[in-house]
């Protein structure tokens, strides 16, 4: 794929291709970024949760545990389309892969599920109690090295979508759910990503073997940073510097109450009508169900806001001593906005998979 995706760029930068036929080919490009390496992980560590079969086992033993893999990697490819129509952030995807595997492990025997899965499963199965969903997303988090709020965030979004799905017998069909991608698969064209399950030559970087043998050593530190751990590195960074304190205007109130007028209630009122408009537009472009990941990304958006205007406040203030009152700043629409408006750049660009193309796909 990353030959062919060399030689159309090439074609179509030779090409006068219609607007049509470029934004195919782009979408279908920003996919393959998106699922080929989701698909490198889901696989690497598909073992780890569950157990894998021996090779002495019987066929029907064998396909005991090859189906949920196949009916999880469907079902996160059903649940992409319909609930993350239009998304390019990996990470989010990535979360969405991520809740798949946890529903499939609700209905998985224990005796099929790696530690501490399995104890999991015999616990809440002695105990007859409600759904062990939370344990497993928890654990799932710790595993896979995410953050725990925006997983929850994610299932929240998709439990009344995975359980329409159910067949009439309270399970998950296979083969409804194939025929349901291969449908839609083949209205919409672009790449059928069942093959991924097939290890398809085509859609495999050449060094795949490389990175599934993998090369940690303690502590992973030789590890290959792949897009998804880089991904997942960034976002890391983002919150880290972003204050973890509940109250994010208490450090500013300092500044608020040296000003003529306390510009305070304005700048909440302001990032009040602002977030309507993003929770809007967001929902717009990414679906209705995105309502939990919407809020939390604009609630990230002004904690970076706020922690931005304290550090600018403080480097005036030492710069202009004795200069305290800064009315004129602080009351400004324009910079309100602006930098709210900034601040909401870099989240949504953090968590965005445009810093990936296809050909760094090759070190994935």
């Amino acid at each position: 794929f990353i030959k062919f995706s060399e030689l159309m760029r090439q074609f179509r930068d030779r090409v006068d291709l219609s607007e049509v036929v470029r934004q195919h080919f782009s979408s279908v490009e920003k996919r393959y970024c998106i699922i080929s390496p989701l698909f490198h992980r889901f696989d690497r560590e598909w073992g780890t949760v569950f157990r894998e079969e021996d090779q002495e086992q019987s066929v029907d033993e064998t396909e005991t545990v090859q189906d949920p893999k196949k009916l999880c990697w469907l079902l996160f490819l059903n649940a992409k389309d319909d609930i993350l129509s239009g998304t390019e952030e990996l990470i989010q995807t990535y979360h969405l892969l991520l809740c798949c595997l946890e529903f499939i492990l609700r209905d998985s025997p224990a005796f099929l599920l790696h530690p501490p899965f399995d104890s999991l499963k015999l616990e809440h199965s002695a105990i007859g109690g409600s759904s062990p969903s939370l344990n497993f997303v928890q654990r799932l988090a710790e595993k896979f090295h995410t953050s725990l709020d925006e997983l929850q965030a994610m299932q929240t979004t998709t439990q009344t979508y995975f359980e329409s799905l159910k067949a009439a017998n309270g399970n998950l069909d296979v083969t409804y759910l194939e025929n349901q991608y291969l449908s839609r698969q083949k209205e919409s064209g672009g790449l059928d990503e069942l093959l991924y399950l097939q290890h398809e030559a085509t859609l495999m970087p050449n060094n795949f073997q490389r990175v599934q043998s993998g090369s940690s050593t303690h502590n992973g530190l030789d590890t290959p940073v792949t897009p998804v751990r880089a991904a997942m590195n960034t976002v890391q960074q983002l919150k880290n510097l972003i204050s973890t304190n509940t109250d994010h205007l208490q450090p500013l109130r300092e500044h608020f109450q040296n000003c003529a007028s306390n510009p305070e209630r304005s700048i909440t009122d302001r990032a009040s009508q602002m977030k309507l408009k993003f929770l809007s537009h967001y929902l717009e472009t990414s679906g209705n169900g995105q309502g939990a990941v919407a809020e939390q990304r604009y609630r990230q958006a002004t904690n970076l806001y706020y922690r931005v205007m304290k550090r600018l406040l403080d480097i005036e203030r030492e710069r202009l001593a004795p200069l305290k009152d800064f009315s004129s700043l602080l009351n400004n629409d324009v910079f309100h906005r602006s930098l709210l408006a900034c601040s909401t750049e870099i989240v949504l660009t953090t968590y965005n998979v445009s810093s990936f193309d296809v050909h760094r796909e090759q070190n994935t």
